[in-house]
């Protein structure tokens, strides 16, 4: 997708507060494996599944993609919101982190 400058700007910033909500939640071992294995090449979506989470870390986490979602829609286009609902159909995104209840 293209974007704007001014989007660009702003999807960092949340993408910065998002990481900075995610480090709260998940344990120091958690957060030191999620960045080595994404650095390894592995989705961010597919580690995070791969955590042996608690309860409460999961509940935590929907509630910080739901944040990260309604950020994203608010700074896109139109046109760029019928993209990514595509691409969210396609990854089969209908629950956050993929997991499931």
């Amino acid at each position: 997708m293209d974007f704007t400058d001014e989007q660009k700007e702003k999807l960092q910033e949340v993408k910065g507060e998002v990481s900075d909500r995610m480090n709260k939640i998940l344990t120091s071992e958690q957060q030191e494996y999620v960045k080595s294995a994404v650095e390894g090449g592995r989705k961010p979506q597919e580690v995070i599944q791969s955590l042996n989470l608690s309860r409460q870390q999961k509940e935590e986490l929907e509630d910080v993609q739901k944040w990260q979602r309604s950020q994203l829609f608010s700074i896109l286009t139109n046109e760029q919101k019928q993209k990514l609902r595509k691409m969210m159909q396609k990854q089969g995104g209908g629950t956050p982190f993929g997991f499931r209840r």
